[in-house]
């Protein structure tokens, strides 16, 4: 059972985990191959890896709608980069459990087309959720949430942004779906 404080309230209220079951926490992503993952703002567009001259960078032709609406996706275990002081490693565990069902819901309205299958099902799309918690929780601080997709060529692409703990915390129990939805909304 939870111990409910201040701390853990505002946490699970932005990621909408307060009823998530534990699972083992997720070590963090080695580098993404063709560009880091960078935080961007809610109007820039989708942040892919960069241009086709850069190695590892989605093809046109694997990285347009078509293909990505119908393709089959394999969500991974999430990865917690940051702070894990701010919450318990069971709460830690619920949320990371929250971020994999989140994020795979956030495909799923952008793609109604695509296929969800078992992680490490070849030719899938594998695509690890990641949060980089801030080290404070305070209003003006940064909530990293990422989407890294590794593509069957070998090639990846990352989305990322920040988002203020405020403008989470005003999306309640909603906020991983509020995340997860800005990011795939970027999707081609």
């Amino acid at each position: 059972m939870f111990k409910f404080t201040p701390t853990t309230v505002v946490l699970a209220a932005l990621l909408g985990a307060a009823s998530a079951q534990p699972v083992n926490p997720a070590t963090p992503a080695a580098p993404a191959q063709a560009a880091p993952a960078t935080p961007a703002t809610p109007a820039s567009p989708a942040q892919q890896a960069p241009g086709q001259n850069t190695p590892g960078a989605p093809a046109a032709a694997e990285w347009n709608n078509p293909a990505l609406s119908s393709a089959s996706y394999a969500i991974s275990e999430p990865v917690w980069e940051g702070s894990t002081s701010l919450v318990s490693a069971e709460q830690r565990a619920g949320i990371v459990t929250a971020l994999r069902h989140d994020s795979e819901g956030a495909l799923k309205r952008r793609y109604p087309q695509a296929k969800f299958v078992p992680a490490g099902t070849p030719g899938a799309i594998k695509v690890t959720p990641a949060i980089v918690a801030p080290t404070a929780l305070v209003p003006w601080a940064k909530m990293t949430v990422r989407l890294d997709l590794d593509l069957p060529s070998g090639n990846r692409a990352s989305l990322s942004e920040n988002f203020g703990l405020l403008t989470l915390w005003q999306q309640g129990a909603e906020a991983a779906n509020y995340a997860f939805d800005q990011l795939a909304q970027r999707l081609p």
